[in-house]
């Protein structure tokens, strides 16, 4: 089993703020077999695949910058999209060149898993 609470998680917190009620009313179920897929592949233990899935499923249906993903899978990390957003976060081994990449979009903060 993999010791994932020892990897540094980067953490963005773009500028812009969503809140819950902006969200009511809209129709989850058009990725609703996405998301499932994700969560079939993290019961079987693919949870990286599962993030990854995740993060660009959500995150271009509600509208935020995909390219935060894009930068974390290009440097390695494992990047996944914070609650409903517009948050990112990434397990990087070396979290160093994703922080420089990160903080033209926001403020970026590291910390591990509890």
């Amino acid at each position: 089993m993999e010791d994932v609470e020892k990897t540094p998680m980067v953490v963005l917190l773009p500028e812009e703020r969503v809140l819950t009620e902006s969200l009511r009313g809209r129709d989850f179920s058009v990725i609703a077999p996405y998301v499932e897929e994700a969560f079939e592949l993290a019961l079987r233990g693919g949870w990286k695949k599962a993030l990854v899935l995740n993060g660009p499923v959500y995150s271009t249906y509600l509208g935020y910058n995909p390219e935060p993903i894009k930068i974390a899978l290009e440097l390695g990390a494992i990047p996944d999209l914070s609650g409903k957003g517009p948050a990112f976060f990434a397990l990087a081994e070396e979290p160093e060149n994703l922080i420089h990449e990160w903080n033209r979009f926001g403020e970026v903060m590291v910390t591990k898993l509890r």
